[in-house]
């Protein structure tokens, strides 16, 4: 994959054939093809949860809100 990150850096367009979701990690868009037609397009992040579903590629978690105390009384 570091070869990628070095083609990306210099400017280089750099197309991948992969069946592994985690290679995806070093990619900006991806295509999806089905018997050969399109079936999706766009930025990784998008498809990937399109398709199988959110935070596949391994990278910073999300941040959430911590859960807020309940202000009901019994």
């Amino acid at each position: 994959m570091n070869t990628i990150l070095r083609l990306k850096e210099a400017g280089r367009t750099v197309v991948m054939v992969t069946h592994k979701t985690n290679a995806l990690a070093q990619c900006d868009a991806i295509l999806v093809l089905q018997d050969g037609a399109v079936q999706a397009y766009g930025p990784r992040d998008e498809i990937l949860a399109k398709i199988v579903g959110p935070r596949v590629v391994p990278g910073p978690a999300p941040t959430a809100a911590p859960p807020q105390a309940s202000t009901q009384t019994k």
